[in-house]
């Protein structure tokens, strides 16, 4: 087994919460990974350890960094780590951190609208 069930939903709350209390940013790249993985369950994203990145999950990190502080999508960007990320991959990771942004923005506001009411 790759993880604990459900430890996503658990790191989340937690970063969330921390985020809000220290009035930080949250970057979904655990987010990223998930549907990364669940879209496509043979990539390898993680090296065998399970806990540090390859370079796939390295650049599927940087770009959920870029979509968070930018607002905007990768998709389209051509940057691909000198060649060691084919496009099929890069193509794939930039739509999954566009995603990921999108996921994080749409629970950011569901938090925001719960504590109003």
């Amino acid at each position: 087994i790759r993880y604990e069930e459900n430890l996503i939903e658990k790191i989340k709350v937690a970063y969330y919460e921390a985020g809000e209390i220290s009035n930080s940013t949250v970057i979904p790249v655990g987010i990223a990974f998930e549907i990364a993985y669940r879209k496509n369950p043979n990539i390898k994203l993680h090296l065998p350890d399970g806990t540090h990145p390859t370079m796939l999950g390295t650049y599927l990190a940087s770009a959920t960094v870029f979509t968070t502080l930018t607002e905007e999508s990768p998709e389209g960007l051509m940057y691909d780590y000198m060649g060691r990320v084919s496009a099929k991959d890069r193509i794939f990771l930039q739509k999954v951190a566009w995603e990921a942004h999108l996921q994080n923005e749409k629970y950011l506001q569901h938090r925001t609208t719960k504590k109003t009411l």
